[in-house]
């Protein structure tokens, strides 16, 4: 359910509404826009970085994960909602709005992903993390549908407000749909010596043992490694896939939406059936293959001429975004020691949030200093391909023995 409350907000917000509103609205289309939108993703996700291992730590050790994602959704949620407030010329408005959102959605996904082994059987990790991926498309797909109608006449001066009323749904949609979590969802209960350590010295202590720990076991450490390589193209990709469309393409705002819709439809039996697939032949290789399809996917952008183009893009990409995204949250969950999956989450968050303050940033200043969106866009290869080779030299073999079934089929 949580994840069917926070898609929407990706999707609405972070992808294709509130990026190019903020594009061509709010900066009025200068090309200085996308560097400001990139740097507002980045100042989010440095924050993200700076502050995840800590409270991941904290929140393993005062079994405080639930306390702390509420926090964040919060924040999101009141975030999101007062992005109906930005107009045209808004600028540092509209960046500071989005930068609040952004760290109540990026932060509180740290807090989240760390529940994954806490309810599911190490065997059943890629599956019930692909059905959480599924049924965020599944909310995806739903907003997706309800908003086309809001934006069809485009940013036409009679229907802002309809643009920013949505912004304003999409924030009450994660309200809503994240109360079940809330109610349902509770923190492994944690030793009275552990509860007793989760002050700040105690926290800062066991971050220490971990960054340890980490330096000493090359497999998570590595695959940290690559999964900031990698997620650096693939986020920077997302995030200004609607800008790029827009404004390289020159496609207008209903093609732009069917295109998101076309690819959540893949994403919905891409995530479920490639995270059986992952515990079945093993995470690593099905992250390799995806990358593969991953690196197919940018070229095909790059020599995109139309729809058409990004139509077959968009059916690939729903498979390899929600596949991607589940499986590599099943694969961490797999390196993680057990009952400190939430530091090692936060490890995990930080690469993540590096990822996206490098990459929005270089794509931004590439396209605005070469006012070229391609030559931005192909800048990502070379990130992706270093992802997939620091991948390959993961150990699968230094998976933490708790970790592997009887057969110790964890590869």
């Amino acid at each position: 359910m949580f994840d069917f409350a926070n898609t929407p907000y990706v999707v609405i917000v972070a992808t294709v509404g509130f990026s190019t509103y903020f594009k061509d609205v709010v900066v009025h289309g200068a090309r200085s826009g996308d560097f400001l939108w990139g740097l507002a993703g980045s100042i989010s996700m440095i924050f993200v970085a700076l502050t995840a291992p800590y409270l991941g730590a904290y929140a393993d050790a005062a079994a405080a994960k639930r306390r702390l994602l509420f926090i964040y959704t919060v924040l999101v949620v009141v975030a999101t909602a007062l992005l109906g407030t930005v107009k045209a010329g808004m600028v540092v408005w509209g960046m500071l709005l989005y930068i609040l959102a952004n760290i109540g959605f990026q932060g509180g996904q740290a807090f989240y992903n760390a529940f994954l082994p806490e309810v599911a059987r190490d065997e059943d990790l890629g599956a019930v993390s692909g059905l959480g991926s599924a049924a965020g498309y599944v909310g995806a797909l739903l907003s997706l549908f309800a908003a086309l109608p809001f934006f069809w006449h485009g940013f036409e001066e009679g229907n802002l407000g309809n643009v920013r009323a949505m912004f304003v749904a999409a924030a009450v949609f994660f309200a809503i749909f994240s109360v079940p979590t809330f109610l349902l969802l509770r923190d492994a209960p944690r030793p009275r010596a552990a509860l007793a350590a989760s002050g700040l010295a105690g926290s800062l202590r066991r971050l220490r043992e971990d960054v340890t720990d980490l330096r000493r076991n090359r497999a998570p450490f590595l695959f940290l490694v690559a999964y900031l390589l990698y997620m650096d193209a693939i986020t920077t990709l997302t995030t200004f896939v609607g800008i790029y469309a827009r404004q390289t393409l020159d496609l207008s705002l209903p093609q732009i939406f069917s295109l998101f819709i076309i690819s959540q439809i893949t994403a919905i039996p891409g995530s479920v059936i490639l995270g059986r697939v992952a515990d079945r032949h093993g995470a690593k290789p099905t992250i390799s293959w995806l990358l593969v399809l991953w690196i197919l996917l940018i070229v095909l952008g790059v020599v995109a001429t139309g729809y058409r183009e990004l139509v077959i893009m968009a059916l690939l990409a729903g498979v390899a975004t929600g596949a991607l995204f589940s499986v590599s949250r099943s694969m961490m969950a797999l390196l993680s020691p057990k009952d400190r999956e939430g530091e090692f989450f936060g490890f995990y968050a930080v690469a993540g949030r590096i990822s996206a303050i490098v990459g929005p940033v270089m794509f931004g200043a590439i396209s605005s200093i070469s006012g070229n969106q391609r030559l931005a866009l192909s800048s990502l290869l070379l990130i992706i391909v270093a992802g997939l080779l620091v991948l390959r030299r993961v150990p699968m073999d230094d998976v933490p023995a708790d970790r592997t079934d009887e057969e110790g089929a964890t590869a």
